[in-house]
């Protein structure tokens, strides 16, 4: 599912619950696994965060409803899961895809 900007894909119908609290702006290097027994991994940026969920960019589209595991680099022990919510192409001339992902409870 593409959407046209990061509003509509984090409003999306694709978020449990409407997002209220407001989001955090940072650049932190972040590790994505997916696939079948988290067989496959991306690295990527956290662009923003907030209290249920992170916006990250990576260089390939994820598929919206896939569970994400994300691993920071800077904490790796601090593991979380995350569902996907929405994906576009970047608007930026940064190439790829930004992704908004949900923590699951």
């Amino acid at each position: 599912m593409l959407f046209p900007s990061p509003e509509d894909a984090m409003n999306s119908s694709g978020f449990s619950i409407p997002r209220t609290e407001p989001r955090i702006r940072v650049r932190l290097p972040v590790h994505l696994r997916f696939g079948w027994n988290n067989c496959e991994e991306t690295r990527a940026t956290i662009v923003d965060i907030s209290e249920r969920g992170i916006s990250v960019h990576c260089k390939a589209p994820l598929r919206v409803g896939m569970e994400v595991t994300a691993i920071l680099e800077s904490a790796p022990d601090d593991v979380k899961v995350y569902r996907v919510v929405g994906c576009h192409e970047a608007e930026s001339s940064e190439h790829g895809f930004d992704v908004g992902l949900e923590l699951k409870p």
